[in-house]
């Protein structure tokens, strides 16, 4: 297309926007606004990046489990059994009640 003169390829912006073949001029991005958010991306890249270098060094630094211990399935079974007297009567996600509900059905082959 570039060699028939159609397209230009003069400025190319890629960010993954998909254009339709019915293209209107709401189906694509403009070339500022990708300028504009490159500096508020960078800053909050650099910001993620710094945090996600802090929890490694805390977790680098703190004493690491050098020996697994079988685990009592009468005590997990107690823990279950006080985090489901907890939260009883309370309103809570589904995704709580599907693996408060899993760990019940699953304590005693701990």
């Amino acid at each position: 297309m570039v060699e028939e003169g159609l397209i230009s390829i003069r400025n190319i912006y890629t960010d993954g926007t998909k254009i339709e073949a019915n293209a209107n001029k709401y189906s694509f991005v403009w070339g500022r606004a990708i300028k504009t958010g490159k500096e508020p991306i960078g800053k909050q890249l650099d910001a993620l990046w710094q945090y996600t270098q802090k929890v490694a060094e805390q977790e680098l630094t703190e004493d690491q489990l050098t020996s697994f211990e079988a685990t009592d399935h009468r005590k997990v079974s107690q823990a279950i059994e006080k985090t489901d007297q907890v939260l009883k009567g309370k309103q809570i996600s589904k995704k709580v009640k599907q693996k408060l509900n899993y760990a019940k059905k699953n304590s005693q082959g701990v």
